[in-house]
Protein backbone atom coordinates (compact mmCIF):
# COMPACT_ATOMS: atom_id res chain seq x y z
CA UNK A 1 0.00 0.00 0.00
CA UNK A 2 1.32 3.92 -0.74
CA UNK A 3 0.39 5.55 2.20
CA UNK A 4 -0.62 9.20 1.30
CA UNK A 5 -1.75 12.39 3.43
CA UNK A 6 -5.72 11.11 3.23
CA UNK A 7 -4.68 7.76 4.37
CA UNK A 8 -2.40 9.03 6.96
CA UNK A 9 -4.39 12.16 8.21
CA UNK A 10 -5.94 10.44 11.38
CA UNK A 11 -2.83 8.48 12.46
CA UNK A 12 -0.39 11.99 12.18
CA UNK A 13 -2.84 14.47 13.21
CA UNK A 14 -2.83 16.27 9.40
CA UNK A 15 -5.42 18.65 8.22
CA UNK A 16 -5.74 17.89 4.45
CA UNK A 17 -3.31 21.24 3.99
CA UNK A 18 -0.95 21.00 7.01
CA UNK A 19 0.85 19.54 9.73
CA UNK A 20 0.31 20.87 13.08
CA UNK A 21 2.64 18.89 15.16
CA UNK A 22 4.47 16.00 14.38
CA UNK A 23 5.98 13.29 16.87
CA UNK A 24 8.28 10.68 16.48
CA UNK A 25 5.37 8.29 18.13
CA UNK A 26 2.77 9.12 15.23
CA UNK A 27 5.49 7.42 12.77
CA UNK A 28 5.14 4.23 14.19
CA UNK A 29 2.98 2.66 11.79
CA UNK A 30 2.86 -1.15 10.63
CA UNK A 31 5.06 -1.51 6.89
CA UNK A 32 6.37 2.14 7.04
CA UNK A 33 10.03 2.13 9.51
CA UNK A 34 10.09 5.58 10.35
CA UNK A 35 12.83 5.41 13.64
CA UNK A 36 16.21 7.63 12.49
CA UNK A 37 14.80 9.16 9.90
CA UNK A 38 13.48 12.45 12.27
CA UNK A 39 14.73 13.70 15.55
CA UNK A 40 11.38 14.17 18.00
CA UNK A 41 12.45 17.10 19.54
CA UNK A 42 12.84 19.03 16.32
CA UNK A 43 9.63 17.67 15.28
CA UNK A 44 8.09 18.93 18.65
CA UNK A 45 9.44 22.17 17.81
CA UNK A 46 8.89 22.12 14.05
CA UNK A 47 5.42 24.12 12.82
CA UNK A 48 5.35 24.65 9.13
CA UNK A 49 2.90 26.87 7.15
CA UNK A 50 -0.11 25.86 5.91
CA UNK A 51 0.83 24.90 2.18
CA UNK A 52 2.01 28.06 1.04
CA UNK A 53 1.48 30.81 3.51
CA UNK A 54 -0.78 33.62 2.97
CA UNK A 55 -1.64 37.44 3.83
CA UNK A 56 -4.48 38.22 5.01
CA UNK A 57 -5.56 40.35 1.64
CA UNK A 58 -4.94 36.95 -0.42
CA UNK A 59 -6.85 35.26 2.20
CA UNK A 60 -9.72 37.43 1.65
CA UNK A 61 -9.11 36.83 -2.05
CA UNK A 62 -9.38 33.27 -2.06
CA UNK A 63 -13.00 33.08 0.45
CA UNK A 64 -14.09 35.56 -2.26
CA UNK A 65 -13.22 33.43 -4.88
CA UNK A 66 -14.50 30.16 -3.33
CA UNK A 67 -17.65 32.46 -2.86
CA UNK A 68 -18.05 33.21 -6.69
CA UNK A 69 -17.04 29.70 -7.66
CA UNK A 70 -20.00 28.53 -5.44
CA UNK A 71 -22.51 31.29 -5.75
CA UNK A 72 -21.12 33.62 -8.84
CA UNK A 73 -21.90 33.88 -12.76
CA UNK A 74 -19.73 33.47 -15.15
CA UNK A 75 -18.90 37.09 -15.84
CA UNK A 76 -18.27 37.48 -11.89
CA UNK A 77 -15.83 34.36 -11.59
CA UNK A 78 -13.94 35.65 -15.37
CA UNK A 79 -13.75 38.56 -13.99
CA UNK A 80 -12.01 37.47 -10.85
CA UNK A 81 -9.59 35.24 -12.42
CA UNK A 82 -8.33 38.11 -14.57
CA UNK A 83 -7.78 40.17 -11.69
CA UNK A 84 -5.60 37.31 -9.86
CA UNK A 85 -4.16 36.60 -13.17
CA UNK A 86 -2.92 40.35 -13.80
CA UNK A 87 -2.27 41.73 -10.01
CA UNK A 88 -1.22 38.33 -8.37
CA UNK A 89 0.03 35.07 -9.83
CA UNK A 90 0.54 33.24 -7.13
CA UNK A 91 -3.10 33.65 -5.96
CA UNK A 92 -4.05 32.84 -9.47
CA UNK A 93 -2.02 29.41 -9.34
CA UNK A 94 -3.85 28.60 -6.24
CA UNK A 95 -7.20 29.32 -7.13
CA UNK A 96 -7.37 27.55 -10.53
CA UNK A 97 -6.70 24.47 -8.63
CA UNK A 98 -10.69 24.62 -7.31
CA UNK A 99 -11.62 24.46 -11.48
CA UNK A 100 -11.47 20.76 -11.36
CA UNK A 101 -13.55 17.49 -10.90
CA UNK A 102 -11.73 16.22 -7.53
CA UNK A 103 -12.80 20.02 -5.84
CA UNK A 104 -16.91 19.37 -6.32
CA UNK A 105 -16.53 22.23 -9.15
CA UNK A 106 -19.55 21.30 -11.48
CA UNK A 107 -19.40 20.51 -15.38
CA UNK A 108 -22.22 22.49 -15.74
CA UNK A 109 -20.60 25.11 -14.54
CA UNK A 110 -17.95 25.35 -16.83
CA UNK A 111 -18.79 23.74 -20.08
CA UNK A 112 -20.12 26.89 -21.54
CA UNK A 113 -18.21 28.83 -20.29
CA UNK A 114 -16.15 29.47 -23.78
CA UNK A 115 -19.00 29.55 -26.00
CA UNK A 116 -20.90 32.14 -23.92
CA UNK A 117 -17.42 33.93 -24.04
CA UNK A 118 -15.93 32.85 -27.10
CA UNK A 119 -13.04 36.17 -27.14
CA UNK A 120 -12.77 36.00 -23.11
CA UNK A 121 -9.28 33.72 -22.82
CA UNK A 122 -9.85 33.04 -19.31
CA UNK A 123 -12.89 31.23 -20.30
CA UNK A 124 -11.23 28.71 -22.50
CA UNK A 125 -8.24 28.69 -19.41
CA UNK A 126 -10.71 27.62 -16.46
CA UNK A 127 -12.35 24.55 -18.68
CA UNK A 128 -9.10 23.59 -20.46
CA UNK A 129 -7.76 23.43 -16.74
CA UNK A 130 -10.70 21.06 -15.81
CA UNK A 131 -10.36 18.86 -18.73
CA UNK A 132 -7.32 18.20 -17.76
CA UNK A 133 -7.97 16.89 -14.11
CA UNK A 134 -11.29 15.26 -15.73
CA UNK A 135 -8.68 13.22 -17.47
CA UNK A 136 -6.70 12.39 -14.45
CA UNK A 137 -9.50 10.78 -13.22
CA UNK A 138 -10.26 8.56 -15.60
CA UNK A 139 -6.69 7.07 -15.17
CA UNK A 140 -7.06 6.09 -11.71
CA UNK A 141 -4.24 7.78 -9.64
CA UNK A 142 -2.46 3.71 -11.08
CA UNK A 143 0.52 3.50 -12.19
CA UNK A 144 0.62 3.21 -15.82
CA UNK A 145 0.50 -0.79 -16.29
CA UNK A 146 -2.68 -1.00 -14.06
CA UNK A 147 -4.68 1.43 -15.79
CA UNK A 148 -5.88 -0.23 -18.64
CA UNK A 149 -6.75 0.07 -22.49
CA UNK A 150 -10.02 1.29 -22.05
CA UNK A 151 -9.19 3.83 -19.38
CA UNK A 152 -6.00 5.10 -21.53
CA UNK A 153 -8.24 5.69 -24.38
CA UNK A 154 -10.29 7.64 -22.13
CA UNK A 155 -7.50 9.65 -20.50
CA UNK A 156 -6.15 10.68 -24.16
CA UNK A 157 -9.80 11.74 -25.18
CA UNK A 158 -10.04 14.18 -22.30
CA UNK A 159 -6.64 15.49 -22.85
CA UNK A 160 -7.26 16.51 -26.21
CA UNK A 161 -10.13 18.62 -25.23
CA UNK A 162 -7.84 20.40 -22.86
CA UNK A 163 -5.29 20.54 -25.13
CA UNK A 164 -7.73 22.16 -27.42
CA UNK A 165 -9.31 24.50 -25.02
CA UNK A 166 -5.43 25.23 -23.53
CA UNK A 167 -4.33 26.52 -27.19
CA UNK A 168 -6.75 29.11 -27.95
CA UNK A 169 -5.99 29.88 -24.32
CA UNK A 170 -2.42 30.45 -25.29
CA UNK A 171 -3.01 32.61 -28.32
CA UNK A 172 -5.64 34.64 -26.85
CA UNK A 173 -3.53 35.28 -23.64
CA UNK A 174 0.26 35.84 -25.10
CA UNK A 175 0.98 37.35 -21.25
CA UNK A 176 -0.38 34.74 -19.29
CA UNK A 177 2.96 32.07 -18.71
CA UNK A 178 0.30 30.15 -16.46
CA UNK A 179 -1.59 29.21 -19.80
CA UNK A 180 1.43 27.89 -21.04
CA UNK A 181 2.35 25.95 -18.00
CA UNK A 182 -1.25 24.53 -17.98
CA UNK A 183 -1.06 23.71 -21.61
CA UNK A 184 3.07 22.10 -21.08
CA UNK A 185 1.51 19.84 -18.42
CA UNK A 186 -0.56 18.61 -21.06
CA UNK A 187 1.14 17.99 -23.81
CA UNK A 188 3.66 16.36 -21.64
CA UNK A 189 1.35 13.30 -21.53
CA UNK A 190 1.75 12.48 -25.14
CA UNK A 191 5.07 11.74 -25.32
CA UNK A 192 7.71 11.90 -27.64
CA UNK A 193 4.19 12.45 -30.40
CA UNK A 194 4.34 15.98 -28.97
CA UNK A 195 7.97 16.94 -28.29
CA UNK A 196 8.73 19.28 -30.91
CA UNK A 197 5.60 21.10 -30.21
CA UNK A 198 6.60 21.30 -26.22
CA UNK A 199 9.92 22.54 -26.94
CA UNK A 200 8.43 25.29 -29.01
CA UNK A 201 6.47 26.73 -26.01
CA UNK A 202 9.32 25.88 -23.77
CA UNK A 203 11.21 28.45 -25.91
CA UNK A 204 8.34 30.73 -25.89
CA UNK A 205 8.12 30.67 -22.14
CA UNK A 206 12.13 31.60 -22.15
CA UNK A 207 11.12 34.10 -24.23
CA UNK A 208 8.59 36.11 -22.84
CA UNK A 209 8.40 34.52 -19.12
CA UNK A 210 12.31 34.12 -17.96
CA UNK A 211 11.42 35.20 -14.14
CA UNK A 212 8.28 32.47 -13.91
CA UNK A 213 10.31 29.83 -12.16
CA UNK A 214 7.22 27.56 -11.04
CA UNK A 215 6.83 27.00 -15.08
CA UNK A 216 10.27 26.26 -15.40
CA UNK A 217 10.00 24.34 -12.06
CA UNK A 218 7.31 22.40 -13.71
CA UNK A 219 9.68 21.72 -17.53
CA UNK A 220 12.76 20.37 -15.29
CA UNK A 221 10.74 17.96 -13.46
CA UNK A 222 9.70 16.54 -17.29
CA UNK A 223 13.28 16.75 -18.25
CA UNK A 224 14.52 14.18 -15.58
CA UNK A 225 15.52 10.90 -16.45
CA UNK A 226 12.36 9.60 -14.60
CA UNK A 227 9.96 10.92 -16.84
CA UNK A 228 11.94 9.69 -20.22
CA UNK A 229 14.81 12.77 -20.32
CA UNK A 230 17.83 12.59 -19.04
CA UNK A 231 19.86 14.00 -16.72
CA UNK A 232 21.92 15.94 -18.73
CA UNK A 233 18.47 18.11 -20.43
CA UNK A 234 17.23 18.66 -17.21
CA UNK A 235 20.41 20.45 -16.02
CA UNK A 236 20.90 22.29 -19.69
CA UNK A 237 17.21 23.48 -19.03
CA UNK A 238 17.85 24.80 -15.31
CA UNK A 239 21.31 26.61 -16.87
CA UNK A 240 19.64 28.53 -19.69
CA UNK A 241 16.86 29.55 -17.61
CA UNK A 242 19.50 31.07 -15.37
CA UNK A 243 20.90 32.61 -18.38
CA UNK A 244 18.30 34.33 -19.57
CA UNK A 245 16.42 35.12 -16.24
CA UNK A 246 17.43 38.32 -14.30
CA UNK A 247 20.41 38.26 -12.20
CA UNK A 248 18.43 38.55 -9.26
CA UNK A 249 15.72 36.26 -9.97
CA UNK A 250 15.37 32.72 -8.07
CA UNK A 251 15.76 30.67 -11.33
CA UNK A 252 19.01 28.78 -9.71
CA UNK A 253 17.06 26.84 -7.49
CA UNK A 254 16.30 25.30 -10.69
CA UNK A 255 19.63 24.03 -10.37
CA UNK A 256 19.06 22.65 -6.92
CA UNK A 257 15.61 20.64 -8.15
CA UNK A 258 17.81 18.98 -11.26
CA UNK A 259 20.54 17.90 -8.34
CA UNK A 260 18.26 16.33 -6.43
CA UNK A 261 16.36 15.03 -9.14
CA UNK A 262 19.67 13.21 -10.27
CA UNK A 263 20.28 11.98 -7.13
CA UNK A 264 16.96 10.95 -6.60
CA UNK A 265 16.99 8.47 -9.95
CA UNK A 266 20.18 6.82 -8.74
CA UNK A 267 18.71 6.15 -5.30
CA UNK A 268 15.06 5.25 -6.06
CA UNK A 269 15.38 3.61 -9.42
CA UNK A 270 19.05 3.17 -10.67
CA UNK A 271 20.05 0.97 -8.03
CA UNK A 272 17.10 -1.36 -8.54
CA UNK A 273 18.11 -2.04 -12.16
CA UNK A 274 19.61 -5.37 -13.32
CA UNK A 275 22.65 -5.20 -14.83
CA UNK A 276 21.81 -5.66 -18.13
CA UNK A 277 19.67 -2.58 -18.00
CA UNK A 278 22.05 -0.57 -16.21
CA UNK A 279 24.59 -1.27 -19.16
CA UNK A 280 21.79 1.27 -21.53
CA UNK A 281 22.02 3.87 -18.99
CA UNK A 282 24.28 6.76 -19.47
CA UNK A 283 26.89 6.49 -16.98
CA UNK A 284 27.18 9.80 -15.24
CA UNK A 285 27.79 8.60 -12.18
CA UNK A 286 27.73 5.08 -10.85
CA UNK A 287 25.54 5.82 -7.52
CA UNK A 288 23.41 8.21 -5.56
CA UNK A 289 26.08 8.99 -3.18
CA UNK A 290 28.32 9.98 -6.17
CA UNK A 291 25.91 12.39 -6.93
CA UNK A 292 26.16 14.33 -3.60
CA UNK A 293 29.82 14.09 -3.97
CA UNK A 294 29.99 16.17 -7.32
CA UNK A 295 32.24 19.22 -6.13
CA UNK A 296 32.13 21.03 -9.26
CA UNK A 297 28.07 21.12 -9.01
CA UNK A 298 28.56 21.74 -5.37
CA UNK A 299 30.79 24.78 -5.82
CA UNK A 300 28.42 25.66 -8.49
CA UNK A 301 25.16 25.47 -6.63
CA UNK A 302 26.93 27.06 -3.32
CA UNK A 303 27.91 30.41 -5.47
CA UNK A 304 24.15 31.22 -5.97
CA UNK A 305 23.19 31.18 -2.31
CA UNK A 306 24.10 34.84 -1.70
CA UNK A 307 21.59 35.04 -4.56
CA UNK A 308 19.03 33.09 -3.42
CA UNK A 309 18.96 34.92 -0.15
CA UNK A 310 18.27 37.89 -1.38
CA UNK A 311 15.28 36.65 -2.87
CA UNK A 312 13.91 35.62 0.76
CA UNK A 313 15.02 39.31 2.04
CA UNK A 314 11.48 40.10 2.03
CA UNK A 315 9.61 38.56 5.05
CA UNK A 316 6.25 38.91 3.34
CA UNK A 317 6.74 37.52 0.47
CA UNK A 318 5.43 34.17 1.23
CA UNK A 319 5.97 32.94 -2.20
CA UNK A 320 9.56 31.49 -1.11
CA UNK A 321 8.14 28.94 1.25
CA UNK A 322 7.29 27.23 -2.38
CA UNK A 323 10.83 26.68 -3.74
CA UNK A 324 13.26 26.68 -0.49
CA UNK A 325 12.30 22.85 -0.07
CA UNK A 326 14.97 21.73 -2.90
CA UNK A 327 17.57 23.93 -0.54
CA UNK A 328 16.63 22.11 2.34
CA UNK A 329 16.77 18.58 0.65
CA UNK A 330 20.13 18.87 -1.46
CA UNK A 331 22.24 20.32 2.20
CA UNK A 332 20.70 17.40 4.51
CA UNK A 333 21.80 14.92 1.62
CA UNK A 334 25.34 16.60 1.57
CA UNK A 335 25.06 16.93 5.32
CA UNK A 336 26.51 20.27 4.85
CA UNK A 337 24.95 21.54 8.60
CA UNK A 338 25.87 24.85 7.78
CA UNK A 339 25.00 26.21 4.77
CA UNK A 340 21.37 24.16 5.80
CA UNK A 341 20.99 26.71 8.69
CA UNK A 342 21.68 29.57 6.65
CA UNK A 343 19.06 28.36 4.91
CA UNK A 344 16.65 28.16 7.72
CA UNK A 345 17.35 31.12 9.27
CA UNK A 346 16.89 33.11 5.51
CA UNK A 347 13.80 31.65 4.86
CA UNK A 348 12.25 32.62 8.88
CA UNK A 349 9.89 29.21 8.78
CA UNK A 350 8.47 29.77 5.01
CA UNK A 351 8.50 26.01 3.98
CA UNK A 352 5.78 23.67 2.95
CA UNK A 353 5.52 20.09 3.66
CA UNK A 354 4.73 18.52 0.72
CA UNK A 355 7.88 16.49 1.04
CA UNK A 356 5.69 14.79 3.93
CA UNK A 357 3.49 12.99 1.36
CA UNK A 358 6.17 10.83 0.33
CA UNK A 359 6.64 8.88 3.56
CA UNK A 360 6.28 5.54 1.95
CA UNK A 361 9.70 5.40 0.80
CA UNK A 362 13.05 4.78 1.85
CA UNK A 363 14.31 7.50 -0.94
CA UNK A 364 11.66 9.62 -0.41
CA UNK A 365 12.39 9.79 3.56
CA UNK A 366 16.03 10.40 2.94
CA UNK A 367 15.61 12.66 0.46
CA UNK A 368 12.43 14.56 1.45
CA UNK A 369 12.63 14.48 5.42
CA UNK A 370 15.55 14.33 6.70
CA UNK A 371 16.40 17.95 6.27
CA UNK A 372 14.16 18.60 9.78
CA UNK A 373 17.11 17.05 12.01
CA UNK A 374 19.34 20.12 10.65
CA UNK A 375 16.88 22.99 11.68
Amino acid sequence: MQWTVMTLTPLLRLSLISIKTLRLSHFRIKQIPYHGYIQPELLDTLRPYQNTPISPERKGMYQTFQTVVKEGTHEELLTLVQEMSENDSNAFDYCIRFISPDRDFPFEKIVDLPDNHPDNAYAYLLRGNWYAHWAYTSHGGVVSKSVGHDNYDLFYERLNLAATDLRKAVKLLPNCPQAIHKLLEVLHQFGKDAYKDRQAFVQKLLEKFPNHTASFSMVVNYATRKWGGSHEESFAIARKVIEQSDPDSNTPVLLFQAAFERWFWHERFASKMSEEEKADEPQDFNNSDACLEDTELNDELNAYLPRLFKCMSDPQDYSVASWTPWLFMWYSLTEDRSRLQQVAYHAQGRYVTWQFNYLWNDAFRRGYIHWANYL
